[in-house]
């Protein structure tokens, strides 16, 4: 019999939750011993839950109650609160009080051990902001309450940890305040630590082991190893790859939404194949912010990198760019899309595509000579149907040789420049047949439900029954007006 620790506090986020019990309830039937940290609103803020609105609490610990009463697992399960604080802990944790933070690089030099700590805290703001590069005044006291209540989790996990004689420990995402700090806490006990998230395709999930979903080097490792160690031959492993991408292009739902699939099958009036034409797939800023390795080794920021390729070639009438603009920053307010916003009818050779607008972006992918992207899916998307694809940031699929790398401005200038882009069909075969490592991984990647079925995105059933959070509509009202209001007060 192993013991199995499980730090969950966002019981209400519907997939995740159901990912948690799916896991419990394999554990269970091993015979092992599950202590299941439950947070009983004592959190000061979570992803579904920033403000700390009691309506929303109230609704996470129904859902809890009633999902461990769905899969009968209530007295086969042991409860504790995640809090667990000892000895000086407290003291330590006062030493944070007085901390004076002025702008972001104050804050994401704050760090416990080898917690992250002001991090964490920066990608809860960014995700309520959607802006890469927030300002934080604002939010001083809501940084104050997370610094403490993200530390309260570091060392309570710790001290979990050290007295419970713990084989592993499960843990969602792992990126933000309390995950993270669940996270770290973790990882410095030298515990078997697995993190679970959604996995590319419906009806799986995926474990990720000893980091998080977001560490990029792992993932780099794993899609190489899971294409070269698979027992499939090489044409089911192609023919899986092929479908994934397929999937794609015909606008059906995977791992999340799509975005494409409400696209008209139609390009830009002003599309004119006689010119060079080149298709930029940019990709919202904030999403990877705060996770470190995915820095873009060429340019400032996506905006900036745009904007010195469409300035270099002001001039050049033989080019035409087309900006696609991803739809995921449809309706968002931020410096990223302010600029964006602003390059509107600045260049005659740029022709803008809004987040809004149904073009179809893989008609502009087969009729452009070249596809760039700062780690866009639609860079290995591009190599995948054979149209040259120029990287120009960071990527999962960057080492797979299927899109073209340049180490600086001046050698993607040249690249355009001298239409270097234009290839062989043997490279071109090459780099389609790269792509599809890629393609297999997210295709076949990750565990399948055994327990729940997934029939939506967010939403799975066991046998026809969901995990109900038990409010009330009017409850259900009464917080996301709360919600609103505390989000425009910081926001405006």
């Amino acid at each position: 019999m192993n013991n199995i620790l499980f730090y969950s506090p966002y019981t209400v986020f519907p997939f995740h939750f159901e990912t948690d019990l799916e896991l419990i309830q394999q554990h269970v039937d091993q015979g092992d011993q599950v202590t299941f940290l439950t947070c009983d609103a004592d959190l000061a803020g979570c992803n579904p839950n920033p403000f700390h609105i009691q309506e929303r609490c109230n609704a996470c610990i129904q859902r809890r109650k009633n999902g461990f009463e769905l899969l009968k697992l209530t007295n086969k399960v042991q409860f504790k609160p995640w809090i667990f604080l000892i000895n000086d802990d407290q003291k330590v944790i006062e030493q944070y009080n007085e901390l004076s933070i002025k702008n972001i690089h104050e804050l994401k030099s704050i760090t416990f051990q080898n917690y992250d700590l002001g991090t964490s805290i920066l990608s809860i703001i960014i995700d309520l902001t959607k802006e890469p590069t927030p300002e934080i005044k604002q939010w001083k006291n809501f940084i104050s309450k997370n610094i403490r209540s993200s530390l309260e989790v570091y060392l309570s996990i710790k001290n979990h940890i050290s007295s419970g004689n713990y084989e592993k420990i499960y843990i969602f995402n792992g990126r933000s305040l309390s995950l993270r700090a669940a996270l770290r806490a973790a990882q410095s006990s030298q515990i078997e630590t697995i993190v679970h998230e959604r996995s590319g395709t419906f009806n799986k999930y995926r474990l990720t082991y000893g980091t998080y979903p977001h560490d990029l080097n792992y993932q780099k490792l794993l899609i190489n190893n899971h294409w070269h160690s698979s027992q499939e031959n090489q044409s089911v492993k192609q023919e899986k790859a092929c479908q994934w991408f397929d999937s794609r292009r015909q606008g059906k739902p995977q791992g999340w939404y799509s975005f494409t699939a409400r696209h008209d099958d139609i390009l830009p009036p002003a599309f004119n194949p006689q010119k060079t034409n080149i298709v930029i797939f940019n990709s919202s800023e904030n999403e990877f912010a705060t996770i470190e390795d995915w820095e873009n080794p060429i340019y400032i920021n996506q905006n900036d990198g745009i904007s010195k390729l469409i300035e270099h070639f002001k001039s050049n009438q033989d080019i035409d760019f087309y900006l696609r603009i991803h739809p995921n920053l449809k309706g968002v307010k931020s410096s990223q899309t302010r600029f964006l916003s602003n390059l509107k009818n600045r260049y005659n050779n740029l022709h803008i595509i809004g987040s809004h607008e149904k073009y179809s972006s893989y008609l502009l992918l087969d009729a452009c000579d070249l596809v760039i992207t700062f780690g866009s899916t639609m860079g290995i998307e591009a190599a995948y149907w054979k149209k040259p694809s120029l990287l120009l940031g960071r990527a999962m699929y960057e080492d797979l040789d299927a899109c073209l790398r340049v180490t600086s401005h001046e050698e993607a200038i040249r690249v355009i420049q001298e239409k270097s882009f234009y290839l062989d069909q043997a490279i071109f075969k090459k780099a389609h047949l790269n792509s599809l490592k890629y393609g297999y991984y997210m295709e076949n990647h990750g565990i399948p439900f055994t327990i729940f079925q997934q029939d939506r995105v967010v939403k799975l059933h066991l046998n026809g029954q969901r995990i109900s959070d038990g409010q009330s509509i009017f409850s259900k009202i009464i917080w996301k007006l709360k919600y609103f209001y505390r989000w425009y007060c910081k926001n405006f």
